[in-house]
């Protein structure tokens, strides 16, 4: 015999509250402030209590938001645009957020790059820097141009390889036309 319905354990989904009821100004302005610290942005909507999946639709919701005024603009210059709402408010926020962390990490590696005293470690942060920026070009999968040395080694030793490499990639790269990533394309 089956259990009345009244026994029955629920196994229904617990209900769920709108997307919309969590993102307070007081929330976007805290994840937005933990992305802007360094924090990815899952990381940082996780430590104010959002999850995964509420956070990708209020990312989703503030694109659309954001595509409708870029459309309306583009369709009627001169018409009442779509307001920007707070989803929109918040990926422009995030967005800008995540360009201000990048920004100073890339800050911190420059210095490396450019003032520290030891060669072989300037040569990596720039190294660092090259791969993640132009993956296509200078990351792991990319044409590779051995650049090791060893502890010590001078500046100009150092110097001396990285033009030898960057001529070595420019001589490989040519005929091709840089894309926007620093990637090669036909």
């Amino acid at each position: 015999m089956g259990m009345s319905t009244a026994t029955r354990p629920d196994r229904r989904r617990p209900r769920q509250h709108s997307l919309a009821c969590k993102l307070t100004p007081t929330v976007a302005a805290r994840i937005v402030e933990h992305v802007r610290s360094g924090l990815f942005r899952y990381n940082a909507a996780a430590l104010v209590g959002v999850g995964e999946r509420a956070l990708q639709g209020w990312v989703a919701r503030g694109r659309l938001n954001l595509d409708e005024i870029e459309r309306a603009a583009q369709l009627d210059a001169d018409g009442d645009l779509p307001e920007i709402d707070r989803f929109g408010r918040f990926v422009v926020a995030l967005e800008a957020a995540e360009a201000e962390a990048e920004a100073k990490v890339l800050g911190v590696v420059e210095q490396l790059a450019t003032k520290c005293e030891d060669p072989a470690t300037r040569l990596r942060a720039a190294i660092w820097y090259l791969e993640r920026k132009a993956p296509r070009t200078y990351g792991r999968g990319a044409t590779r141009v051995d650049l090791s040395l060893n502890a010590g080694t001078s500046e100009d030793t150092v110097i001396d390889t990285v033009v030898t490499a960057i001529g070595q990639i420019e001589r490989r790269l040519a005929g091709h036309e840089a894309g926007d990533d620093g990637s090669a394309h036909q």
